[in-house]
């Protein structure tokens, strides 16, 4: 079935970007065979419906789908559960209608490329400790997230390092001098052209052991301002 198939074919690859992964190749290559694969989903229309509708058949469709990747290429169910379940859900359970109206549909055709930035070198998932600080400025109605230590650089993030234009940050809210507790915020990390924006830093994790399709990345802001994108 694999070799008749239009998407996967294990021996002939003819410009198919489905033939069988090669955990032997550089992981820069590893990486860009990654986006293409996930391009052509995208273009083919794969994924229309998966944040916008509601239902028991998409819902099934998203994990059907979800098992097939895994099966293909586990870098690719990572990348794909980065965006649409972290980042995606994320917006969908956090987000107000003036959220999901803003970012599901561009999520769902790729126009943004959402990551899910929680973790941090100082203490991993335990999102009570961030230390990631968020401000709200009350004369320009913006909040303003910033890295105060090296220990808060958001660490080991899923499409960071390469590919992805937005973050969710999670960072405890100081609205005049009182802690707010920890709240979510979008944040643009690079523009349409894939240049970081101004006074965002990003490192690239490097190789890994496995999943070297996935681009982790290390993440700084230096008062990178939100207006509006708090939920």
């Amino acid at each position: 079935m694999m070799s008749q198939s239009k998407l996967f074919n294990p021996r002939v690859r003819g410009g198919k970007v489905f033939v069988l992964p090669n955990y032997n190749q550089p992981m820069e290559q590893q990486r860009e065979i990654m986006l293409k694969r996930i391009d052509y989903l995208f273009d083919i229309g794969e994924f229309k419906g998966w944040l916008t509708e509601q239902g028991e058949e998409i819902e099934l469709k998203k994990f059907a789908s979800f098992e097939v990747f895994g099966i293909f290429d586990h870098s690719m169910g990572t990348m794909l559960a980065v965006h649409f379940f972290l980042w995606g859900g994320a917006v969908q359970v956090f987000g107000t209608k003036h959220h999901h109206d803003k970012w599901l549909r561009d999520t769902e055709t790729h126009v943004v490329k959402g990551c899910f930035a929680m973790s941090e070198l100082g203490h991993g998932s335990n999102v009570r400790e961030v230390e990631t600080v968020t401000t709200y400025d009350s004369n320009t109605q913006e909040f303003v997230i910033n890295t105060p230590c090296e220990s808060a650089q958001k660490f080991w993030i899923g499409e960071a390092a390469n590919h992805a234009t937005h973050a969710i940050v999670f960072s405890p809210l100081n609205i005049n001098r009182s802690n707010q507790g920890v709240h979510a915020f979008i944040a643009q990390i690079r523009d349409a052209d894939g240049y970081l924006c101004q006074n965002v830093w990003i490192a690239d994790c490097g190789r890994k052991i496995g999943l070297n399709g996935v681009d982790n990345g290390q993440i700084w802001f230096g008062n990178v301002y939100s207006r509006g994108f708090g939920m």
